[in-house]
């Protein structure tokens, strides 16, 4: 796993040494802030000049690659993060490793090669379910912009849902869960987490033909 000052791309420092010491050469980053705008880094990231508000152009370029039939994996240590936008938090370390959608949308981002065929979305989550009050999670499925599918989930258990895309025709693709009605466990009396549950997500593929499973 990277370092700290890998990700920032400060390489070539070893073991023990003074971090006063390290060769602190211009790098040029992307970060994404807490406000979910994407940032670009030109010089040392510790001056404020340094930093930009990216525009739609270098927003493209720092949407992660993906392969059709990778596996997306959640959690701390899975690779989902490469290509979350919005609306997730918080990756369980477990078996099974999860991460919760925590807003009334929760979104990822992937760049692909388009025109391959027919398309199949498959999840692997939970939905947080409060019985006797949140009974039912209603989530909806858009791939770029198009409204696909709708469930109504009401046990308290992992589950594979599935939903067909058709042929995608642009190679950047927008995958967005709608929950409209996330809650937080402490708002309901049922724990003291105030984060706004909805689904706790521990893989996602998207495939076609021979790549499904």
């Amino acid at each position: 796993s990277a370092t700290i000052l890998e990700t920032v791309g400060i390489t070539g420092f070893g073991d023990g040494q003074n971090v006063n010491s390290a060769d602190w050469t211009p790098v040029s980053r992307y970060f994404i802030g807490d406000s979910e705008k994407y940032y670009e880094v030109n010089g040392s990231i510790f001056s404020p000049t340094s930093w930009e508000v990216a525009g739609a152009k270098a927003f493209n370029k720092i949407i992660s690659k993906y392969k059709i039939g990778q596996k997306i994996t959640f959690g701390a240590l899975g690779n989902s993060h490469a290509f979350q936008t919005k609306g997730w938090r918080g990756g369980a370390i477990g078996g099974n490793g999860i991460t919760w959608t925590t807003a009334e949308a929760a979104e990822l981002n992937l760049k692909t090669e388009p025109n391959q065929g027919p398309m199949l979305l498959q999840v692997h989550l939970k939905p947080f379910i409060a019985p006797g009050k949140l009974d039912v999670q209603n989530v909806s499925l858009f791939v770029n912009n198009k409204f696909i599918k709708k469930w109504a989930f009401s046990e308290l258990k992992f589950q594979k849902i599935e939903a067909e895309l058709g042929e995608l025709k642009s190679e950047i693709v927008n995958i967005k869960f709608s929950i409209p009605n996330a809650t937080a466990p402490s708002d309901l009396g049922v724990s003291g987490d105030r984060r706004k549950l909805g689904i706790a997500v521990a893989e996602l593929i998207l495939c076609s033909g021979k790549n499904c499973n």
